[in-house]
């Protein structure tokens, strides 16, 4: 995810959540964009449990939407925007474990998260402008159901398993299903008058959505996917978690990863057509299968774990299709700005809970200095100890949350060796 992108608009400091009150379960959502109006429409059921006694407010991301909810469809419930987040007041308190769901209608613009383009809609970035959800808690994961109302003769994805399409009234319903926990900021989707093309029929079935794209040159841009796909299963020693996995393309600048699919931008990938090394889009994003949508984040301060992750798998799969070159051209990069940013004035540990001055020296620390963290770990351990401690921590910590101490715990375990000063030194801070 390019989070230089997402956070337009928004505060500096990546938003941290207060104590946690509650704990998502489930969402059921069901969408209808209007092509006309640039809008959207759609009803969801938010099933969730209380994690404390006296529990009598839920707060979420803010959005731009018109809506009204209740409990369990019958009592109203109070909602208003405070402090750019939705308040949810419940009707009466809920002692902790019990389990209810908040049920709300919706409709409006979404003007950051939601591009119509074309007669295609696409979600990029910001999920939470049209729907409900939290992009504040990370580690807060659920299992979703997903409609999709939209005109006949549409190609579209959304995450988990397609159950079926639907033809009613002249128009088609998509509903997908997620067993797999997921945060909501994944809940992607797109949809529309794409041209559908499948790269390759096997498992995970391989495809690119597009709109007014040649397939040859479709397959000229996508067509390491596969390569890629076996690179990260070999690596992380856990294989790709879904049926099939879905490219976006889109014009202009997209770069965003969601569960089982990834939304790009011509501008991000052209570039290969002129050298087949700028690859770097296609990995990044597929990557994140693995690191930060099967692995996540506990939190943003730990963010590095899902972004930096993905820089390095990144340069590691260069450094296996184009040589080591390609690999060391990713750190000296990832080098380059993390001085920057040390020059500037500005280092603090990886995990670090702190506000940061600029998007840009947030970036330096989560992707940059990240990377060039795991690389030393990489050379102090040795390749076969480094990439076992890889595995042994994706494998442990597939489907969960994770914070640094579960990667220095993996790496510890592999190589035998006490971590910790490494570790204060790059990562916890004194």
């Amino acid at each position: 995810m390019r989070f230089v992108l997402l956070l337009v608009g928004l505060v500096v400091a990546w938003p941290v959540a207060a104590a946690e009150t509650f704990d998502v379960l489930h969402h059921e959502v069901r969408v209808r964009p209007d092509f006309a109006t640039k809008t959207i429409a759609g009803t969801q059921v938010v099933r969730f449990r209380s994690l404390a006694d006296g529990l009598d407010t839920l707060s979420f991301t803010g959005n731009a939407l018109r809506v009204t909810a209740s409990v369990d469809g019958a009592a109203l419930v109070g909602a208003t925007i405070a402090d750019g987040r939705w308040v949810f007041r419940l009707p009466r308190a809920m002692r902790r474990g019990q389990v209810a769901r908040l049920v709300v209608s919706f409709a409006g613009a979404a003007p950051k998260g939601l591009v119509f383009e074309g007669g295609t809609v696409s979600t990029t970035y910001s999920t939470c402008d049209a729907m409900i959800c939290d992009l504040e808690r990370p580690g807060d994961k659920a299992t979703l159901d997903f409609e999709l109302t939209l005109p006949t003769g549409s190609h579209a994805v959304a995450p988990g398993r397609l159950r079926d399409v639907r033809t009613v009234g002249g128009e088609q319903v998509w509903r997908w299903r997620e067993r797999r926990a997921m945060p909501a900021y994944l809940f992607g989707f797109a949809g529309g008058a794409f041209e559908r093309h499948v790269l390759d029929a096997g498992r995970p079935s391989l495809a690119v959505l597009a709109k007014d794209v040649e397939a040859a040159k479709v397959r000229a841009l996508f067509g390491d996917t596969r390569a890629m796909l076996s690179f990260f299963e070999g690596k992380s020693g856990v294989k790709f978690g879904e049926p099939s996995y879905t490219q976006v393309l889109l014009a202009g600048s997209a770069a965003q990863e969601a569960v089982a699919h990834s939304t790009i931008g011509m501008a991000e990938i052209d570039p290969i057509l002129q050298d087949a090394h700028e690859d770097w889009v296609i990995a990044h994003e597929l990557s994140h299968q693995w690191w930060g949508n099967a692995v996540t984040c506990a939190d943003w301060s730990e963010l590095w774990l899902n972004e930096g992750f993905a820089v390095f798998m990144t340069a590691a799969w260069k450094e296996a299709k184009w040589g080591r070159a390609d690999y060391e051209r990713e750190l000296q990069l990832a080098n380059k700005r993390w001085m920057a940013a040390k020059e500037s004035g500005f280092d603090v540990p990886l995990s670090w809970k702190g506000a940061y001055p600029s998007l840009k020296l947030k970036r330096a620390m989560a992707y940059a200095k990240a990377v060039v963290f795991l690389d030393t770990l990489r050379r102090e351990l040795g390749e076969r100890a480094f990439w076992r401690g890889v595995r042994l921590y994706t494998r442990a910590n597939w489907g969960g949350v994770v914070t640094a101490r579960d990667l220095q715990r993996a790496m510890e375990q592999s190589s035998k060796r006490d971590l910790s000063h490494l570790f204060v030194t790059w990562v916890h801070g004194s």
